[in-house]
């Protein structure tokens, strides 16, 4: 794989004071850069860190850690977690920034119930570099998760579709997945890519 960004770790909890117990872990880990923490739908609370190339292919994170803390305080507080241990270069860049994509070719739409399988959706589709972000959303006011919109080559992205949504159910985290393989051209030109 080429293009690393070190690992990623991805850490949801069911409530905003579970969520800075296990923050409160996270924070003490060493070379481990935090990213974000806050509170998204529903009442969870979303933590995001990065931990350098060098470190991460060295050791990996220990949600077992995380669990014990919660357990201790506030038994089944963690909803979701996951770790990228070789982040695409992309992946931070398209959750926190603005469209990438101008030309749209076939449509892949994903919806899901965790941010942790938002961001396994998305890390998987940006390791192919055919597909480009339209727009990932992390839902911070409705239910949870978020959804994502990805441009893709006609002849790959019903491939991909079907491949992100095995991998999620393998994962055991719920998303729909749906490619749309030729975009009307109302609907490009609804979404600005054609006059």
């Amino acid at each position: 794989m080429n293009n690393l960004d070190g690992s990623l770790i991805c850490i949801e909890t069911i409530s905003i004071t579970s969520g800075f117990l296990a923050l409160d872990y996270v924070t003490k880990v060493e070379n481990l850069n935090l990213i974000e923490a806050s509170p998204v739908a529903n009442g969870r609370f979303l933590i995001l860190a990065q931990m350098p190339l060098s470190d991460s292919t060295e050791t990996s994170f220990d949600f077992s850690q995380v669990r014990e803390v919660l357990n201790t305080d506030q038994p089944d507080s963690l909803v979701d977690h996951l770790h990228i241990p070789e982040m695409n270069l992309r992946l931070l860049p398209t959750l926190f920034s603005l469209s990438q994509c101008s030309n749209l070719q076939s449509l892949i739409v994903l919806e899901t119930e965790s941010v942790c399988g938002l961001i396994e959706a998305t890390h998987l589709i940006l390791e192919n570099p055919r597909f480009t972000p339209f727009e990932v959303k992390i839902h911070r006011a409705a239910p949870c998760g978020g959804y994502a919109l990805f441009s893709g080559p006609e002849d790959e992205s019903l491939k991909m579709a079907e491949f992100v949504k095995a991998k999620l159910h393998h994962d055991l985290r719920m998303a729909k997945v749906e490619c749309i393989v030729q975009p009307s051209h109302k609907l490009k030109r609804y979404f600005e890519f054609e006059d």
